[in-house]
């Protein structure tokens, strides 16, 4: 058997030593990254462990240096199988410094090299097992994903929770067969320990952590305004800026004046030049980027001027929308991964009851689409409020939370609200006070039931808490992706990840 471990932390090279050394895999696979990679651990790890070229497959032109155009072509059958996939795809392809600017026509090409690459290098080095560590949620790793599923390859995905604590680094990782099903052990186990009183529920770790902290309502959802204002600037700065975007070419003569210079006095090789620099398909992006930013966006200070304080004293439902884009929304939440979607189902289920919804834009979102504002405002049920306003605050006021993926479904049964989830990607299904609605009648009867007054069991919550502990993977490593192998929690989380891999490779 041949593995190929799409994990990004230094785990990867445990366990593929760990899985060739006791020949529970001929050979494995692991991403390359310069930034994570050094060419003298290509000697180190030997013949039984090879480098997927990750980089390369990052870059516009990753078909051109990679020679797409000599793989064999993809046939009917896969073609047909593959379709079912495409536009997720191309969702997540549109996507560029977190704008979508991407065109249509590019996207499906992107698409369809993606899938030869990923073909050809299954079916040539003879891989039946492939692991992830994050919901495959950029084009490089959810078109393997994508092949993996069409082919029948088993499949192990360890997608992070909202389950962490503030000064630890690191997350809760659930895991899952297929996207779908990240999770699915946890139901299964708690439906199991409910009816064996023998059972000694007893959190230890992270998980404690973050139970206890929660139980006192002390979540994320009510985290310092200090801290709000330190995390909002980072996101603005790493995620969202885009500095003398409204000069491109400058923009780009500059950046590759200064990598070149990089690349002659700092790295000696102009292999980093060539690696790192911008070029025509860079510049076309920021001059959409450009008028994309100017004419299609509104701004979280925009939302503000449009949006009401809430009134306590109303029946609402809160929805939280997520970050656009992200993991937990493309592809995680699968058909609802328009948020509109969402709120106008909800609209349609609520307004019979004179309930109305609460929208409060997510304060580390800066930017989100006009239209999509647009059609909310036409939704008569459906209210915009400030993002200054605590979600804890409305939390405690609202009838139930809604959401499709987020943390905010987390958090609402501490707060003794019911959750409402969109869809069925959300990772912990089962969970005390947690409701899925996927129609307008199944939704009304949910209401139903919520208006009638739901009683969340802390006991049961705390029964769930430990299900979760004993279905989940503690990943600690930094904001950076970075890992400490000589610390205890390193060496936790690689014997688990070894006793996860062991089962997953030899079930059914």
């Amino acid at each position: 058997m041949n593995v190929y471990l799409h994990i990004l932390a230094g785990y990867k090279y445990d366990l593929a030593e760990w899985l060739t050394g006791s020949g529970k895999s001929d050979k494995v696979f692991v991403p390359y990254l310069s930034y994570s990679c050094k060419e003298i651990e290509k000697e180190k790890l030997g013949e039984q462990i090879d480098f997927v070229p990750l980089e390369i497959l990052t870059q516009p032109d990753f078909d051109e240096k990679l020679k797409i155009y000599e793989l064999p072509p993809l046939e009917t059958d896969f073609m047909e199988k593959a379709l079912a996939y495409e536009s997720m795809f191309i969702n997540i392809a549109s996507f560029k410094r977190a704008f979508p600017v991407g065109t249509y026509g590019e996207c499906k090409r992107k698409y369809y090299n993606y899938l030869k690459y990923w073909l050809n290098f299954v079916r040539t080095n003879k891989i039946e097992f492939m692991a992830f560590d994050d919901i495959p949620h950029w084009m490089a790793s959810y078109s393997a994903y994508i092949v993996a599923q069409i082919l029948k390859i088993k499949v192990c995905i360890l997608a992070p929770v909202g389950i962490r604590v503030p000064g630890i680094q690191g997350y809760i990782h659930v895991y899952g067969g297929c996207i779908e099903d990240i999770g699915r052990d946890i139901l299964k186990d708690y439906n199991e320990i409910k009816k064996d009183c023998s059972i000694k529920i007893e959190l230890e770790g992270l998980v404690k952590a973050y139970y206890d902290r929660a139980v006192n309502s002390n979540s994320e959802a009510t985290i310092k305004p200090r801290d709000r204002k330190k995390w909002k600037k980072y996101v603005l700065d790493a995620k969202y800026s885009e500095r003398n975007v409204y000069f491109p070419l400058a923009r780009v003569l500059f950046y590759n004046t200064m990598n070149l210079g990089s690349a002659i006095f700092k790295h000696r090789t102009l292999e980093h030049y060539y690696r790192n620099h911008l070029g025509k398909s860079d510049l076309l992006y920021l001059r959409r980027l450009k008028l994309y930013r100017k004419y299609e966006l509104m701004s979280l200070k925009e939302y503000d001027r449009q949006s009401i304080y809430p009134d306590k004293n109303k029946k609402y439902i809160l929805f939280t929308p997520q970050i656009w884009p992200e993991a937990t929304t493309i592809p995680q939440a699968g058909c609802f991964s328009e948020q509109y979607n969402s709120i106008q189902l909800l609209s349609a289920i609520t307004k019979e009851y004179g309930v109305e919804i609460y929208v409060k834009e997510y304060y580390l979102q800066p930017y989100r689409e006009r239209g999509f504002w647009k059609e909310i405002d036409n939704l008569e049920n459906v209210k915009l409020i400030k993002s200054s306003v605590s979600s804890g605050e409305l939390m405690e006021n609202a009838i139930a939370v809604a959401c499709q993926t987020g943390t905010s479904l987390i958090e609402a049964p501490f707060y003794g609200i019911p959750a409402i989830s969109l869809g069925r990607g959300f990772c912990l299904k089962g969970m005390p006070g947690l409701f899925e609605v996927n129609s307008i009648q199944q939704g009304k009867k949910v209401v139903e039931e919520i208006l009638s007054g739901i009683n969340i069991d802390k006991e049961q919550l705390k029964i769930y808490y430990y299900a979760i502990q004993r279905n989940s993977v503690f990943f600690h490593r930094d904001p950076k992706g970075r890992t400490n192998s000589k610390s205890d929690e390193y060496k936790k989380t690689r014997n688990d990840l070894m006793t996860l891999f062991e089962k997953e490779i030899v079930a059914d």
